[in-house]
Order: structure tokens, then C-alpha cells, then sequence
């Protein structure tokens, strides 16, 4: 397999696998294997020199859970999203509060944030080249 960054990026994101938070494993079993829609996920994804927690690379959409290792880093997680804004992904975020108190919920979000790329997409791809005049 190529691999274009350090090892070491993906030994940290094997070692987040083993070591999620519970909120990262209750919705990995709800989205893992295509349960969403028939959807692909991924988790825990090494990417340029981050590690994504969910990723559906289809949709260019990255999912994020913030716990409390968060509230310190909200400049930093600004910037990463910007970052991934200009590659074209959307980023969402939910805190573990919302995956634990109603998974559906969070669920009918990712979904709804799918819905509105599959219909960008098809914008994009409707919208006919100008023919120099």
C-alpha cells in the first residue's frame, strides 16, 4: 500500500481505533459496514497530517465528536476545518451529549448533510460550460 505520510500518523489512528471514546463506538456501530443508507464510512482516518474521526470519502464528508479535549481546542479545530473546507469536504460536528442522549437524531443530520452535497453535486454537474462568444 502507498502510503504519502509518516508511519507514525497511522499507528496514531490504529491506536485511536482501539482506544474511542464511547460516543465514537456508539455511532461507528450505527454508521460501520453501510448500516446508513448503504453509505461508506471510515473511521479514525489518517489524512495529510490529521486523523478524521469519521470519514465518508464518497461524500467528501468528515464527521467530528468533541468531548471535553475539545473545549481547549476550538482555534485549532477552526483552523482544521477551514483547511478541509478548501478541499471541497464538509465537516460536521456533534458533541458526545448529542450521540448519547439521541442517536437518531444525529443520524437524520448526517443524512440531511448528504442529501444537501447529493443535490450541490448534481448542481454543480447540470450547470453547462460557457461556450466563448
Amino acid at each position: 500500500m502507498h502510503r504519502r505520510y509518516p508511519e507514525a500518523i497511522f499507528s496514531a489512528a490504529k491506536e485511536l481505533r482501539k482506544k474511542s471514546t464511547e460516543a465514537e463506538r456508539i455511532l461507528w456501530n450505527e454508521i460501520k459496514s453501510k448500516k446508513l443508507n448503504n453509505i461508506k464510512f471510515r473511521f479514525q482516518v489518517p489524512y495529510d497530517w490529521f486523523i478524521l474521526d469519521f470519514l465518508c470519502p464518497e461524500y467528501k464528508l468528515i464527521i467530528e465528536l468533541d468531548g471535553n479535549y475539545h473545549i481547549n481546542c476550538k482555534e485549532r479545530d477552526f483552523e482544521r476545518d477551514l483547511y478541509f473546507e478548501e478541499k471541497g469536504y464538509t465537516i460536521l460536528r456533534f458533541k458526545n451529549k448529542e450521540v448519547f442522549d439521541n442517536i437518531e437524531k444525529v443520524k437524520k443530520r448526517i443524512l440531511i448533510e448528504i442529501d444537501k452535497i447529493k443535490k450541490e453535486k448534481k448542481l454543480t454537474l447540470a450547470i453547462p460550460l460557457s461556450r466563448g462568444t
